[in-house]
């Protein structure tokens, strides 16, 4: 497992960041897709052909989602929430026996400034720079 420093983390960001916006505006499509298709089914007027093409667009924006999750797992990064475009970067702390830690990020924050421990969600995440890890991260 690839373990990241916090420059590596921020430095990794000029690949994520578009392949992150790709992946929220894909969800946006499939979700207004999704919400479409609901509506369609309810009224019995409504062309099975016209909703079946649209579970096909929706289909291939999943399939584009899909395929940039994988492009970011082999950054090495964990994707933590695809509607808020929450990533993880593994980490340690090296001053104390190498313990794990998520360097976390979300899509529109200007650079890696949060962590967790890994058991913990985005929810859980503090300030890097109001904690004793800012030197200590590897």
């Amino acid at each position: 497992m690839i373990r990241f420093t916090l420059e590596q983390a921020n430095r990794a960001l000029i690949l994520i960041r578009p392949i992150m916006s790709d992946i929220l505006y894909n969800m946006e499509k499939v979700n207004r897709l999704y919400t479409e298709i609901k509506q369609d089914r309810s009224n019995q007027y409504m062309d099975e052909s016209d909703i079946l093409a649209k579970v096909e667009d929706a289909q291939k924006h999943i399939t584009k989602i899909e395929h940039h999750i994988k492009e970011l797992e082999k950054i090495g990064v964990k994707v933590k929430d695809i509607n808020l475009g929450v990533i993880d970067f593994p980490s340690t702390i090296n001053s104390n026996k190498n313990t794990p830690v998520s360097l976390c990020w979300k899509f529109g924050e200007s650079g890696v400034t949060y962590w967790h421990n890994p058991e913990e969600n985005f929810r859980g995440r503090r300030p890097i720079a109001n904690s004793t890890l800012t030197q200590n991260i590897c």
